[in-house]
């Protein structure tokens, strides 16, 4: 099943990084990735979130100790902090110097929006980071996905839905976007197209 398949990409990601770490443990930006992707099987519910936040927490001060500064590892450890342990000022002082580095990355910009202002329902300033984010990545699906989780999350589910549509004109197969306009559909109350965006997002990333 597809579910399986992006299951088993993941957990090999995690895999492969560690095996990076432990073959060269100065390697700066595979120690920021593995907390990245540790992150991502947490927050997606692929395994249990806290014994790999916990790593991905460790990944992330390892990559700082080697690169103060360095703007994957900021956003890693601003991300545990802000999902996990709750330590908003923590969280928003990493998130903030990862935005503002000259090497700032769409992800940054992304992650400040989607794992920090959003849930404090700080739309306003979501969007401008977000809108960031997409000038630096155009094409991505998870930033545009996460521009209309942002509409979805204030409310607007038209713009919401045009967003989803968007990523899935390009990519039919990012399961995400299936489920949040599954989520949109189902705030308009329109069931049937609810039920069917829903279903191929269970089809495509499973429980």
């Amino acid at each position: 099943a597809a579910s399986d398949v992006y299951k088993r990409q993941l957990r090999r990601s995690v895999d492969l990084l560690q095996r990076a770490v432990e073959r060269d443990p100065s390697f700066t930006a595979a120690h920021a990735a593995l907390a990245e992707a540790c992150i991502t099987l947490a927050v997606y519910g692929i395994d249990a979130p806290a014994p790999f936040m916990q790593r991905a927490r460790v990944a992330a001060e390892r990559s700082l100790a080697l690169r103060a500064g360095y703007t994957d590892a900021l956003v890693a450890r601003a991300s545990v902090n802000a999902l996990h342990d709750w330590a908003i000022k923590d969280a928003e002082a990493d998130f903030e110097l990862a935005v503002n580095a000259p090497q700032a990355t769409a992800t940054a910009f992304q992650s400040y929006a989607m794992n920090f202002l959003v849930p404090q329902r700080r739309f306003e300033e979501a969007r401008a980071h977000l809108a960031r984010a997409r000038e630096l990545d155009p094409l991505s699906p998870v930033v545009t996905t996460s521009i209309g989780v942002s509409f979805h999350a204030e409310g607007d589910q038209i713009a919401a839905i045009r967003e989803f549509r968007a990523v899935l004109a390009r990519d039919p197969q990012f399961g995400m976007a299936h489920y949040f306009l599954g989520r949109a559909f189902d705030a308009q109350r329109e069931y049937t197209l609810a039920l069917q965006s829903l279903s191929s997002a269970a089809t495509i990333l499973g429980d």
